[in-house]
Parts: C-alpha cells; structure tokens; sequence
C-alpha cells in the first residue's frame, strides 16, 4: 500500500505505463486478493476520517535547521516528531520510511538541506536493498556534481518468467520511477537520457504485463499436472483395490472346492 504523494504518483504512473482503458488491479500472490477486493466493497459514503495527516514541510525543516545547525535531516524529523504539538484534527503521518531514507542520505556529503529534502520524499522503499542501493548511488552522483545516469544493463533481457524474476523486475520498475520522478525535480543536465528511460519503462511495463500472464499459465500447467497426478494416484490405488478384491474372491473359491472335495 503507498500512501502520500508516493502512491499518487506510482498510480499515475501505472495509468501512462497501461495498455488497457480501464483501470484494473489485482495482487501478485492469491492469497492478498480477498483483502484487496474488501478494501474496495467499501463504499465512498464511509471512508471518513476525522483527522488529517500531515508530513514535515520544508520551511519548518528549514527554520528548525536554523535554529539546531549541528543536527542531521535524520535528527530534524525525528525532533519535529517529538516536539510537534498537534489540535484533534491532525496528525503526524507515519516517518518510517523517511527516517530511514535520511538515514541513508546521511552516508552523502555534499548535499543542500533543499536537496536533501528533496531527495528523502522521493517515491523509494528505503528497506528494499535494491532499491537502497541505487537510491544511493544517484545522491551520490548529483552530490559530486556529476550526471545521474540510469544503468541500462539493470534490464532484464526477457519478461519475467517465475514470481522470483517478477519481484526483480518489480523493484527495478520502482527504481526507474524514482529516476523519473527525480529527473522533473532537480536541473534536466543533471539526469541526462529521460526520453529514452522513459522508453525503457514502457518496454519493462509490457514486459511485466508478459510476466503476469506467463506466472498465471505457469500457475494453471502446474495445478493441472497435480490434478493429473492425484487422479492418477487415485486409480493405482483404484486398481490395487480391485485387485486384491479379486484376489480374495479367488482364495475363497479355491477353499470352497477344497471343501466340497473333502
């Protein structure tokens, strides 16, 4: 689940990315379908929330890094945290994620506060290492003043054909995305490439969407080989009974013409 800013703009961009008119989602695995598809019985009339969440502003950043110049933009937020105070009719939004995304932005050197900020509300799972990664190796290359480029040999050369190589390509989508969404936020030389990344996402896209249909055939071949199997089982079993079944009537015949002999 996204939630903020990060969610809008990974819907919009599943809306560009889609082949199809209409919007349709599902789950990658089975078992999270029935709880999506509550989530969505709930009728407009009853998502009423009494109180709205915020997230931390820059010039509240700004104007607390002013006044505690020694803290980090990991320490900023955490005390704006402790030290907010709040009416009934807000709340602070959940920051783990931005936490530990300025955690992570605490190992570059060379950044603005602006920039940080900039860099920490980009649409990344900070906890995905992939995805970690490649975060950090495009702060790294804006803070040396040199131009974030995407590395295209992180493509996949073939849709995805098992769950495993779906997750990958998954995370990479997001990686790409975060590059995107940089891209229209700091100065354009500074990610130089967005028209052809921007095609490269729509080729990963229609991979994924190849990805989907191969894990769902996958998925019915090897539901039908276990069908296939239990039935075969079922007639050897079948067979074993008959078998011994004409087995016993063949020993009580033999003991009934050994009795008549006698």
């Amino acid at each position: 689940m996204f939630c903020g800013s990060a969610g809008n703009q990974m819907s919009v961009h599943s809306i560009v990315c889609s082949i199809y008119p209409e919007g349709l989602v599902t789950t990658l695995y089975p078992k999270d379908l029935r709880t999506m598809q509550k989530a969505l019985e709930v009728p407009m009339s009853k998502l009423y929330t009494p109180a709205a969440g915020l997230a931390p502003e820059y010039e509240t950043v700004e104007l607390l890094s002013a006044q505690m110049p020694h803290l980090t933009l990991e320490q900023l937020f955490k005390k704006l945290d402790t030290e907010a105070r709040l009416d009934g009719r807000y709340f602070l939004c959940n920051q783990e994620h931005l936490l530990e995304t300025a955690r992570v932005l605490g190992k570059v050197k060379g950044l603005s506060l602006q920039d940080q900020f900039t860099l920490v509300n980009a649409p990344i799972d900070a906890f995905d290492p992939r995805q970690r990664t490649a975060f950090l190796e495009f702060a790294m290359a804006y803070a040396s003043g040199q131009p974030v480029l995407f590395n295209e040999a992180l493509m996949p050369p073939a849709p995805p054909e098992d769950e495993w190589q779906m997750q990958e390509a998954e995370s990479l989508h997001k990686i790409i995305s975060v590059w995107l969404w940089l891209s229209y936020r700091f100065e354009e030389g500074s990610f130089p490439g967005r028209e052809r990344v921007q095609a490269l996402t729509r080729q990963l896209c229609q991979w994924l969407n190849i990805g989907l249909s191969n894990i769902q055939t996958a998925a019915v071949n090897e539901a039908a080989a276990a069908v296939a199997d239990l039935q075969g089982q079922q007639a050897q079993l079948g067979d074993q009974a008959s078998s011994s079944s004409n087995s016993n009537r063949g020993n009580a015949v033999d003991s009934s013409s050994s009795s008549a002999s006698s």
